[in-house]
């Protein structure tokens, strides 16, 4: 801007040919009214150039003053157009200045995409997910001991029952992910429903004793291939999910000493603001890097928060 200015009231030019050209050209959409130097838009608006020390009142006030809605870096910088003012890096300070919004980052709307590959495990044998015990034993209150005895006695004996209804109902059906059904990778052989022992179909009424017996033996030899195949079949059934999901997966890594924001859970919420409250909270600073898109959390004060968090609840932090 001081080149325009000494070129508009001084004359003053490179002395190089072609810099000169350049000048003459871009001069010619400024001019100095009373002693400041304003641009003239394309709409024919006169902008007044501003200097380094004015931007951030200009910024400030545009964004979050008594007229500010704090709209975004790209809306920011068409506004204070619009209120008339203009400086060379307009454009990339609101955006940083949008960026660096304390309010804009806690009210910013929750992130949905999955922050870290899929991540797929592949059981050792069929069912081992389901002895997994991830809750634990959950103490009873004092008092309910016996209430607790007989309910757990009920549950037991009901998830038993629920268990065996889930086995009946699926396991002469094949599942996708293993292209088997769960019995017959359990036990080597196809499961026959009670209904075909009281109405026999042509499998059940063509079968005989010693048939039946060559057929399991046959079968109980091929098991090891037959699972070998079903864990080939679900290991090829994974890696085209994980295809999908990781076409949706925004990676958001941090490091120690990174400051983010963490979201804002129904339990930390509160419950006098509701929708007004804000959506991230913070800010926070990773201490440990977990792995696997988990971290380890501290404070402003340096209070360690309580077990890790994922990436998918948290975001950077922009000071």
């Amino acid at each position: 801007m001081k080149t325009y200015n000494d070129y508009l009231q001084f004359g003053t030019m490179p002395t190089n040919n072609n810099e000169a050209r350049i000048l003459r050209m871009k001069a010619s959409r400024f001019t100095i009214i009373d002693g400041e130097l304003f641009k003239k838009s394309s709409t024919w608006l006169l902008q007044r150039c501003l200097k380094t020390h004015d931007t951030d009142m200009v910024l400030r006030d545009a964004h979050k003053g008594e007229c500010g809605n704090h709209t975004n870096g790209r809306n920011l910088s068409l506004k204070i157009l619009h209120l008339g003012y203009y400086w060379m890096t307009l454009r990339p300070d609101a955006l940083d200045y949008a960026k660096r919004c304390d309010a804009c980052q806690r009210h910013a709307p929750d992130i949905h995409q999955p922050s870290e590959h899929l991540n797929m495990s592949i059981p050792s044998w069929p069912f081992m997910k389901w002895g997994m015990d991830i809750v634990g034993k959950i103490p009873p209150a004092p008092g309910q001991k016996v209430f607790m005895l007989a309910m757990t006695d009920y549950f037991s004996k009901w998830i038993e029952a629920e268990a065996f209804k889930q086995v009946l109902s699926k396991k002469c059906n094949s599942k996708k992910s293993t292209g088997q059904t769960p019995y017959s990778v359990v036990y080597g052989t196809e499961a026959m429903l009670p209904t075909e022992v009281m109405i026999p179909t042509a499998r059940y009424g063509l079968l005989t004793s010693d048939a039946n017996n060559i057929e399991l033996s046959y079968d109980k030899d091929t098991v090891d291939e037959l699972r070998e195949m079903a864990k080939i079949w679900l290991a090829s059934n994974q890696h085209r999910v994980a295809n999908i999901y990781n076409k949706h997966v925004y990676i958001r890594t941090f490091h120690v000493g990174d400051m983010v924001l963490r979201k804002t859970f129904q339990n930390t919420m509160d419950v006098m603001e509701e929708k007004f409250d804000d959506t991230w909270e913070g800010p926070y600073f990773i201490d440990v890097v977990v792995g696997r898109g988990a971290y380890q959390l501290s404070s402003m004060d340096g209070i360690q928060v309580p077990r890790s968090w994922n990436a998918l609840h948290l975001k950077l932090y922009h000071v």
